[in-house]
């Protein structure tokens, strides 16, 4: 079957009957042949798994259920998923999310013609900022360190993008067990690694906040010590490659952007925890980032001078 497929999409689930049918419609009506869906259920406590099996009974083989025997998040679910993949290339879909029925072809396509690592399109978060493109043709052919570079500084979501099998298979690549940020070291690790890539100025997909995109404003201190963990999960991924010191500029500014966000997230806590959580913030930052914030120039072209101020 592996020399049948051409893109394998994993989707971790938990509690998404309510969103999974509209999802996995515009998915099993892709326009590219040759596509395999894994589905992971995360425990989920309402119908998600009959909403799984109805299309596995209508699909078939082209539909693979895989159950996690604990709640694990969306990290743990994907690498599951990783494992099982017998495409060429393997995307990844939030179960929530909205995705443009001619995505893959579009971006398989875009792939095979230069036999890119990873291939991107524009995806769009909030109506107000429009279509957003990582993956912009400045970046996109053989991937320079310079390139490689500015594409890890510009951070992105790995949704919008299929990766070729090979490249997470031989490096390696997983997402982090976190629930938050799990996918931060994933996106700088394939980029590390890649040789080439190919990006799609079309908007095929949609971004939707659920509940736990909620989550840092329902559990502000769970979030802020989540992030904490994969800031230090990302520095201990990329700073044992050979050539760290090619990308050490980018990943200690996506290390600062990130820790600056949930800094001034601990400032309106207004109650003594507000403290600790800038303590731990702080810490786990100086011990990561060495770079002097007026040397670093992604640093001094995209954090504003009175933003950087939250580190005093």
């Amino acid at each position: 079957m592996s020399n049948e497929i051409k893109v394998t999409v994993i989707i971790p689930c938990f509690n998404a009957a309510s969103t999974l049918p509209r999802l996995l419609g515009n998915l099993l009506n892709q326009t590219l042949d040759g596509m395999e869906i894994i589905l992971v259920d995360d425990c989920s406590s309402d119908n998600t798994v009959q909403v799984m099996q109805d299309a596995r009974a209508q699909f078939g083989d082209r539909v693979i259920i895989l159950q996690n025997e604990k709640n694990s998040g969306p990290g743990v679910s994907r690498n599951r998923g990783i494992e099982q993949a017998h495409g060429e290339y393997i995307g990844f879909v939030d179960a929530d999310d909205i995705v443009d029925v001619t995505m893959y072809e579009k971006l398989y396509d875009a792939a095979v013609k230069i036999d890119a690592d990873i291939a991107d399109c524009a995806y769009m978060k909030d109506e107000k900022e429009g279509p957003l493109l990582q993956f912009s043709k400045e970046f996109c052919g053989n991937l320079t360190w310079g390139r490689k570079s500015g594409l890890i500084s510009l951070g992105g979501y790995h949704a919008t993008k299929i990766f070729r099998r090979e490249l997470l298979l031989d490096h390696d690549i997983r997402f982090s067990d976190g629930y938050q940020l799990e996918d931060l070291t994933f996106l700088a690790e394939s980029i590390y690694f890649a040789e080439k890539a190919v990006g799609v100025p079309e908007l095929l997909y949609i971004y939707t906040q659920n509940d736990s995109s909620l989550s840092h404003i329902r559990k502000p201190y769970t979030y802020i010590q989540s992030v904490a963990a994969a800031m230090a999960f990302l520095f201990e991924k990329m700073s044992t490659l050979p050539h760290y010191d090619k990308v050490q500029e980018a990943v200690e500014y996506i290390e600062t952007e990130i820790c600056k966000d949930a800094l001034f997230m601990a400032r309106t806590l207004e109650t003594p925890v507000d403290s600790q959580m800038r303590q731990l913030l702080l810490g786990v930052h100086s011990a990561i980032v060495h770079i002097p914030f007026s040397e670093n120039r992604y640093i001094r072209e995209k954090i504003p001078l009175d933003e950087i101020a939250i580190f005093s």
